[in-house]
Formats: C-alpha cells, sequence, structure tokens
C-alpha cells in the first residue's frame, strides 16, 4: 500500500535523497537547502511517496508569480520536479503525486498549474500530456561567456 506525506522534518533528509536520485548534479547542500525552504518558506512544499518503511518517489512544488509560460493567471502552482523510483512507474502513483499538487495550488489560491519538461524527456512529456497538461511553447536556451 503506497501512503503519502507532505514534507515535514521527520522525511526531509529522504525527500533530499530522492532529489538527488533524480538531479544526479545536485550536491548534498543543495539538497538539504531545498528541503529547508519547504520547512521554512509557504510558497514551497514536497509531497513524499512511500511503500512501507521506504520513500519512493516525490513531488516537489512551487508558487510562482512571476510570468508562467501559457498561463494567464497568477500566482500559479508549479511542478518544480516529480520522480518515482523506476520500478514504482505507471502504476497511478504520479497521478496522485501530481493530484495532492493541484490540491495544494487552489488552497493556496492558483488558478493553474503548470510545469516543464527536458526536450529529450520524451517519457516525461508523455506523463504530463495524459494528466491533461497542454504543451505552451519549446524553448531552446543560448549562454555565451562575455570576455
Amino acid at each position: 500500500m503506497i501512503n503519502f506525506e507532505e514534507i515535514a522534518a521527520h522525511n526531509k533528509h529522504f525527500a533530499s535523497m530522492l532529489m538527488q536520485e533524480m538531479w544526479d548534479d545536485l550536491d548534498d547542500e543543495e539538497a538539504k537547502e531545498i528541503g529547508d525552504d519547504c520547512l521554512k518558506l509557504k510558497k514551497y512544499t514536497a509531497y513524499l511517496a512511500k511503500e512501507g518503511e521506504s520513500y519512493i518517489g516525490f513531488i516537489f512544488l512551487s508558487m510562482r508569480v512571476d510570468y508562467v509560460e501559457g498561463t494567464t493567471s497568477s500566482p500559479v502552482a508549479y511542478i518544480e520536479g516529480i520522480y518515482l523510483k523506476s520500478a514504482y512507474r505507471k502504476q497511478g502513483i504520479g497521478e496522485k503525486l501530481v493530484a495532492l499538487g493541484e490540491k495544494w495550488g487552489r488552497a493556496n489560491g492558483a488558478m493553474e498549474y503548470a510545469s516543464d519538461v527536458e526536450l529529450h524527456n520524451v517519457i516525461s512529456q508523455q506523463f504530463h500530456v495524459s494528466l491533461g497538461f497542454k504543451e505552451a511553447n519549446r524553448v531552446i536556451c543560448f549562454s555565451k561567456k562575455i570576455t
């Protein structure tokens, strides 16, 4: 049986570990800061999925007040990241995490829900579309060192 918990002091470490599984360039300190921000700042939260004593996934959310591509209102509930260990995918757990995020957004005054996906991440794109998200735009970002 899968249970869901909002991030709290007792599970923050597990949320940070899962975030590092998803974002392999995230170091320990950055992961800890994200967990701390979720506990201290109302504009962030995370929900964790747990089977037995094992944490198996999370959704990290923010409330964005800046412009969000494809939206017309503010604030916007935003999926900053969603992750499930591979053995738990395609079982409806991700959909339940997304629904928790939508409920959180609504409770915090958001009328829209948004997310982004890397261009190469086709599986995540399909997941979002299957949940009713509509593609708003595609962007390729550039940078150049000033010498």
